[in-house]
């Protein structure tokens, strides 16, 4: 059973690792990572999991945002632990094994990435 806040993860983190990491030599007037068309991509898998995500969980799909929202709660109410240690853990531990799920799936879709190259031994 995986959160809705895993998968989305995944999604955008899967999305930036092909964008900004794959180089094929096959293509050499690919456009570069400083490309709109990159930039629009990990841009709609963010707002596609904002929006599916924000009456679910908020959508916040990144654990650096969930620990400055759990902060700022903590902070907020007068540094009051209660129940925000396990709140921010149900956020984070989604969110970080998306990330882990979409490295994995990066290397089994891009094997050839991890190849190493004989010119530079």
């Amino acid at each position: 059973n995986l959160n809705p806040e895993a998968i989305f993860t995944l999604a955008v983190a899967l999305c930036v690792l092909c964008t900004t990491t794959v180089r094929d030599p096959r293509y050499p007037k690919a456009p570069s990572t400083r490309s709109f068309q990159f930039a629009f991509a990990i841009g709609m898998c963010v707002t596609a999991g904002g929006f599916a995500l924000e009456g679910i969980t908020g959508g916040n799909l990144n654990p650096a945002v969930s620990l400055g929202v759990s902060t700022a709660n903590f902070i907020g109410s007068g540094f009051r632990v209660g129940d925000r240690l396990s709140r921010f853990l149900s956020y984070v531990i989604p969110q970080m094994s998306g990330g882990l799920l979409a490295a994995a799936a990066f290397r089994l879709a891009h094997p050839l990435e991890y190849k190493e190259d004989p010119l530079l031994k």
